[in-house]
């Protein structure tokens, strides 16, 4: 009815207006009701913390993906991460003691484990400098509702890196 997708060769379906469904789905969709466990890192956050966060979560055999400052930073390596934003399979707990962390206020936090409601946001994921980041949509999603330049960096990324 909305003409989002349509019938090509073979009889195959093609996304006809992929703009349209994604902003359809960004009016619904906040990260913000993932459950979001919030912690304070006993380092300066860099990609080498990133790191180690990846290797933990693979070490403690979880699925874990970087989006918003901290995904964007990986797809567009020109950008500096204040904090890290990270979804994680499982109780964030064991990861987060493996790492020295102490819990925080979101506010305060420098890493927030995004306990995801639905497992759709490991699908597609991406793979930057050995780390796992959110698929594109996902990563757009979720910056669009981020409150720190979310807004502008989500419509570089679709400009730039989705095309559409």
């Amino acid at each position: 009815q909305l003409a989002w997708v349509e019938r090509v060769q073979d009889q195959r379906m093609r996304l006809a207006k992929p703009a349209d469904l994604l902003e359809s789905w960004c009016d619904s969709y906040t990260y913000r009701t993932n459950e979001i466990a919030s912690y304070v890192a006993p380092e300066r956050v860099t990609r080498r913390f990133m790191g180690e966060v990846a290797r933990v979560a693979a070490a403690e055999g979880r699925r874990y993906a970087f989006t918003l400052n901290a995904g964007v930073s990986l797809v567009a390596p020109n950008l500096r991460v204040p904090v890290v934003h990270c979804y994680l399979e499982g109780d964030p707990a064991p990861v987060a003691r493996a790492l020295a962390l102490r819990p925080s206020a979101e506010a305060d936090g420098t890493l927030h484990f995004l306990t995801p409601y639905d497992p759709g946001v490991f699908y597609g994921a991406l793979e930057k400098g050995g780390l796992k980041v959110v698929c594109l949509p996902q990563l757009y999603a979720d910056l669009l509702h981020d409150q720190r330049r979310g807004r502008d960096q989500a419509e570089h990324l679709r400009r730039e890196a989705m095309g559409y």
